[in-house]
């Protein structure tokens, strides 16, 4: 009986969900491919399940292909031949269904559609019996082959070119493509000293964040977005003044919800190692330069920017990275400079110290001078390997005790450990403003902001070695 014989090719733990009679292409190229009928089962192994690794609720709540294996059986009963293909886990899967039919698999489709569709556009039968060493079909009678077309699954890490145009016309296999995005620059640049091949990618919105952009859209229009860009700076009255404070909440509100996340890849080809950052939402509106900057007007519009606004947020985004070392890590990560980061660790439990000892090298010491300490580390800044010191100097030409302390100059002593030189850069309030959202350092509220802003200083010094001129020595008398 049919059953029985079912029962009898079911192998320990595997249960047949597919039996019926297809036509099969045979021959791998479509031009001279012609079509056999054969019988064909489809046998599924629940792996997860057996599993004691994997947890009960885990496996009821993925897709129902995940954690299985598949054993594909096919028969000829013209030949009475009979061959074998195998699906080793989800991920195969996905492979053999291809790019155009990854809906099957998110969609409520059942066992027996997925199947037919694979064995109508994805099988192939191949005369002879295929040698894995040689990776030829050898000839023999009445013997055949089946292969299941597979498409190469990419990782979420997968550099396609960022004109559509240049993309191929086949679709591409991609890992997790809804949590991937959307490339929209790539460039080399040098990250703390290093060389560096930067993608950055648009991160996709959630639900939540495409009905916030929505509302954000629709409070554009009625409020209009022409007084939102005017200048606050003009006198006016209270009523303007109320008014105008109003319309800058609200152009806040816009931007938060219309301005999307971004994802920065790194590859370092001299290493091959890779390492990746998010910029969230309000790390991309203060590095931007705050919610004022012409960067960022496009995304108040009432319509989604083009590419171009995509690539100039990006290209300042790329210049608020640096690598620091971690815990944990063989290679330097790349992390934000910007004051909600909170993965670097700060250096104290308070920003600003006293003046104490130090134990650092005489040249170095020598050169502190006046001024409190209010950052010390190691970094790479151009192409040497140095010890940064920063100092809070009073401004000494200010008025009074007052100005004194809010006009403030910082000192950055740049120490190599391997000339024993030093060398200082001042840094003014209008230096601050430029590289910090027009505020100077300490006007920005919370230490952790504060440090975040005199990193960013940090970021854009650079040191290079000049040779100096020796005179020359001569020997007086023969020799």
């Amino acid at each position: 009986k049919p059953r029985d014989l079912v029962s009898q090719l079911t192998l320990p733990g595997e249960t047949c969900i597919y039996n019926k009679g297809i036509k099969v292409k045979m021959g791998l190229e479509d031009l001279f491919s012609y079509t056999c009928p054969m019988n064909l089962k489809v046998f599924m192994k629940d792996a997860a399940k057996q599993d004691a690794r994997v947890p009960a609720d885990e496996v009821h709540t993925k897709h129902w292909g995940w954690g299985k294996e598949f054993r594909v059986l096919a028969y000829n009963p013209h030949t009475s031949a009979s061959a074998v293909a195998h699906i080793e886990n989800y991920k195969g899967l996905r492979e053999v269904l291809g790019a155009a039919a990854q809906r099957l698999l998110t969609s409520h489709a059942t066992e027996e559609v997925l199947f037919t569709y694979i064995f109508h556009k994805r099988l192939r039968a191949v005369e002879g019996v295929y040698n894995k060493e040689l990776e030829v079909y050898e000839p023999s009678p009445d013997r055949f082959t089946i292969q299941l077309l597979r498409d190469r699954l990419f990782g979420m890490f997968k550099v396609t070119p960022l004109v559509p145009e240049k993309l191929d016309a086949t679709p591409a296999l991609i890992e997790d493509e809804e949590k991937r995005g959307r490339i929209v620059y790539r460039c080399p640049k040098r990250v703390s000293g290093k060389l560096l091949q930067l993608v950055v990618f648009e991160l996709p919105r959630t639900e939540e964040q495409k009905e916030r952009q929505r509302v954000s859209i629709l409070e554009a229009r009625t409020i209009g977005l022409a007084s939102l860009q005017q200048d606050n700076d003009e006198d006016g009255g209270a009523a303007d003044k109320q008014e105008s404070a109003a319309h800058n909440a609200a152009y806040e509100r816009i931007l938060e919800a219309c301005v999307p996340e971004y994802r920065v890849l790194g590859y370092n080809p001299k290493t091959q190692s890779r390492s990746q950052v998010i910029f969230p939402t309000p790390a991309v509106l203060e590095c931007a330069g705050g919610v004022r900057s012409p960067f960022l007007r496009p995304f108040s519009e009432a319509k989604d920017p083009d590419l171009d606004a995509h690539k100039d947020i990006a290209r300042v985004l790329c210049d608020n990275l640096t690598l620091i070392k971690t815990r944990g890590h063989d290679e330097p990560q790349m992390m934000v400079l910007w004051s909600g980061n909170k993965d670097i660790p700060l250096l104290a439990s308070s920003l600003i110290d006293s003046d104490g000892a130090t134990n650092r090298p005489v040249v170095e010491r020598n050169k502190r001078g006046a001024g409190r300490r209010v950052l010390r580390e190691g970094m790479r800044i151009g192409s040497l390997d140095a010890i940064v010191s920063v100092f809070w100097l009073p401004n000494r030409q200010a008025l009074n005790e007052e100005d004194r302390e809010k006009l403030t100059v910082l000192r950055f002593n740049v120490y190599s450990t391997k000339y024993s030189e030093a060398a200082d850069v001042f840094v003014d309030e209008a230096a601050q403003r430029a590289f910090n959202a027009n505020k100077p350092v300490f006007e920005i509220s919370g230490a952790e902001g504060q440090e975040m802003a005199i990193r960013r200083l940090c970021h854009c010094l650079d040191a290079w070695t000049e040779q100096d001129e020796v005179p020359v020595k001569t020997k007086s008398g023969g020799a």
